[in-house]
């Protein structure tokens, strides 16, 4: 602010267009800065959490589950996913286009 200001010091008509124009840079600056740290944040947020192992063992194990959850779905009312524990499948079972999805 204070180069551009130096650069219109002797253009008094200028002066209050220049600082306008300065502040308003810097806000716009401010809310792009703001938007980018928040998007840095949230990828960390991400990938710590995908980075955890014991997050992926565990997600191993529930997902190695998922052909005997698509399979006793028609079959039982309820299943026990291990590390989950018991699941209702009459509600499901009403939408099967969406088991795989809702299953994830």
């Amino acid at each position: 602010m204070t180069v551009l200001m130096s650069h219109v010091q002797h253009y008094n008509h200028l002066q209050i267009s220049a600082k306008r124009a300065g502040l308003y840079m810097i806000e716009k600056m401010k809310g792009k800065s703001m938007k980018w740290v928040k998007e840095i944040v949230e990828m960390e947020k991400l990938t710590d959490y995908t980075c955890n192992l014991e997050f992926e063992t565990n997600w191993k194990k529930f997902m190695a589950q998922k052909d005997v959850f698509l399979s006793k779905v028609n079959i039982q009312n309820s299943i026990n996913i291990e590390g989950f524990g018991t699941v209702d499948l009459v509600n499901p079972r009403k939408s099967p286009h969406l088991l795989p999805e809702a299953y994830d």
